[in-house]
């Protein structure tokens, strides 16, 4: 009996498939769900920064947006 070999990843490996197919048998693969950059910084889009009451926010805000923000010193 050969070795076999499970695979476990974290992404479909469509384009790898073809080729290895049959070493691929019994292999395990999950999609998950991230959001995009661009769905991120609409998130921050829609934040208010005068009432959002997360301490970090305004340095990942103004990290991701390229801005400064009045009042930081950064």
């Amino acid at each position: 009996k050969k070795n076999t070999l499970m695979y476990i990843a974290n992404r479909p490996w469509k384009r790898f498939s073809q080729p290895y197919s049959s070493h691929l048998i019994n292999s395990v693969f999950f999609e998950l769900n991230f959001p995009t950059f661009s769905d991120f910084q609409n998130y921050l889009s829609n934040r208010q920064i005068d009432n959002n009451n997360n301490p970090w926010f305004s340095d990942i805000y103004q990290e991701v947006m390229s801005c400064h923000l009045p009042g930081n010193f950064q």
